[in-house]
């Protein structure tokens, strides 16, 4: 696979996962509720569980009114079993349900048929996407062993890895990480550059106790998942006159007429067409 460098503003990607998302934002929240919910839900229950309903604060004040109620090593305990079920949790999902929003968000962003049940498709491939995050997760823990810049440097060099897996099931855990590496070189600062252009949007989020980010995290992996189609030479951008243009097509390179015809009809058959059979084109390829 060439090394491709995108080249294309933040700015274009952006305006491209807008257009991208136009009328499909009830879809896209719905999804990316369904996401939260399963992703944070069951770690709150299982907080209020082992806390005996009254969180960190609540279990504070039961001791501090009457000692004979929970000693601190009661509430350490309580809070230590709470922390240790949530993590675990976290650990055995992150990646199921990771994978199968990522297939949510590309099957929107192909302009294909997509529901917001597509969160669980990642159970299918239950244990590639667990392995993938495991291991991601162990890569970038040793490589911030050194210090905190090479591991957001190695975070950065994985990001690619659960799309591939979206699109190659077949592809193996170390093969992801490996082609997700490739992609990435002379890349990691153009995809760093996305994400500090949504700062706002992240402190939107913040500020709204993460009410804002049932509409910011589709728009930012839209955003994420141009990039995608770029670096995998699926789709590059066309300019008009005046900036971003509106368009997309799959690249087509000299003396590489062949691979292209193949690139080009691999992006065009990805998944259900939306008519249930006549190829309904995105607006950046008419």
């Amino acid at each position: 696979m060439p090394n491709i460098i995108v080249t294309e503003s933040s700015r274009s990607i952006r305006a491209l996962a807008r257009q991208v998302l136009a009328g499909k934002w009830p879809l896209a929240c719905l999804a990316t509720l369904l996401y939260y919910v399963l992703l944070r839900l069951p770690v709150y229950v299982l907080n209020f569980l082992f806390t005996d309903g009254f969180g960190v604060w609540g279990l504070h004040q039961v001791y501090s009114a009457a000692t004979d109620v929970a000693s601190p090593e009661e509430l350490v305990a309580e809070l230590s079993a709470a922390s240790f079920i949530g993590d675990l949790y976290l650990l055995i999902v992150t990646g199921p349900i990771t994978l199968g929003y990522l297939s949510f968000i590309l099957a929107v962003f192909r302009q294909r048929e997509a529901s917001p049940g597509m969160v669980l498709y990642g159970f299918e491939r239950f244990g590639k996407a667990l392995g993938l995050y495991i291991m991601i997760s162990i890569f970038c823990f040793l490589w911030s062993l050194l210090l905190v810049i090479p591991g957001i440097i190695a975070w950065y060099r994985y990001r690619m890895a659960f799309y591939l897996l979206c699109d190659e099931p077949g592809l193996g855990i170390l093969e992801a990480i490996n082609r997700s590496k490739g992609l990435m070189r002379g890349n990691k600062a153009k995809l760093f550059c996305l994400d500090l252009s949504f700062i706002g949007w992240f402190l939107l989020g913040a500020i709204t106790y993460g009410l804002a980010n049932i509409a910011v995290l589709p728009y930012y992996t839209s955003a994420e998942a141009a990039f995608y189609e770029m670096v995998t030479g699926h789709m590059v951008l066309r300019r008009n006159e005046g900036g971003c243009g509106g368009g997309g097509t799959p690249p087509r390179e000299e003396g590489d007429g062949e691979k292209a015809r193949e690139r080009e009809q691999r992006y065009l058959n990805r998944g259900p067409d939306l008519d249930g059979g006549k190829e309904e084109k995105p607006e950046w390829e008419k």
